[in-house]
């Protein structure tokens, strides 16, 4: 088993104006596939956003 130290920092990112919209810090071990849907669904909830939510 591979251990990881430190933080990881996960972004969502506005493609336009390429600022963060959202953002974690979470373990370095955690997996940015795990990460990527909740916070889509969080920031879409929070927001309004009309946008789909894209379902992988």
């Amino acid at each position: 088993m591979v251990k990881w130290f430190g933080y990881k920092l996960h972004l969502v990112v506005d493609s336009t104006y390429e600022l963060p919209v959202a953002w974690e810090v979470t373990e370095a071990s955690v997996s940015d596939v795990t990460r990527a849907m909740p916070m889509l669904d969080h920031l879409h909830h929070a927001t309004g956003c009309c946008c789909p939510v894209p379902s992988f």
